[in-house]
């Protein structure tokens, strides 16, 4: 029942990144980009700009590819987690390579606190790391039966990538939709590959 639930969360996303890449160039869309990094960038501060680098650096595709194989070196995780976890980083990241390359956004035209080269939308950072949390939140919820265990993992696993795409935005490389269409995609990518993962073993 819940597998059915988070699959139509997946579709309803899905045709949220639609709109948002139809529109991508509205002139409302622009304005809404516009405002949120107003508002973001007014509570800069030298702490807080530390902070959003190393949520950004722990977001990055070096981190998450020593997070992925790590899997591998546990047994127990090797055998519940790594393949789902992994599979789901990879299409991720190869469906954004694929996106950032037909709808070729530029980066903002703000002050970017960081260097960041190729286009803007969707964000990788955004929509792999919702790939990877989002499948570590639904395989602990099947696998994990400790309670304070997978209460810890979960909150782990819904802060974690909303901060590292906040942190996006924050360091002028993003603008917010293209964060938002990347957490979308990267929920939707992790829901599918868990079902078909959940068939996969039932049908065995």
């Amino acid at each position: 029942m819940k597998s059915k639930k988070y699959f139509s969360i997946a579709i309803i996303l899905t045709l949220l990144i639609c709109v948002i890449a139809l529109f991508i160039n509205n002139e409302i869309v622009t304005a809404i980009d516009s405002w949120f990094y107003d508002v973001v960038s007014k509570k800069m501060n030298p702490n807080r700009t530390l902070f959003m680098r190393l949520a950004t650096e722990s977001g990055s595709t070096a981190a998450v590819i020593i997070l992925c194989l790590s899997f591998f070196l546990f047994p127990k995780l090797r055998k519940t987690f790594a393949l789902p976890v992994t599979t789901s980083v990879a299409t991720a990241a190869f469906l954004n390579i694929v996106l950032k390359t037909v709808f070729a956004r530029q980066r903002p035209n703000v002050l970017q606190l960081i260097s960041e080269s190729y286009y803007s939308f969707p964000s990788g950072h955004a929509m792999v790391n919702m790939a990877f949390y989002t499948m570590i939140f639904l395989l602990t919820r099947k696998n994990i039966s400790n309670k304070k265990t997978k209460a810890i993992i979960s909150i782990i696993c819904i802060a974690s990538p909303l901060i590292i795409g906040f942190s996006r935005i924050y360091l002028g490389v993003h603008y917010v939709t293209d964060v938002l269409a990347g957490w979308a995609i990267g929920f939707s990518v992790s829901i599918i590959i868990f079902n078909m993962f959940e068939k996969w073993k039932n049908n065995k």
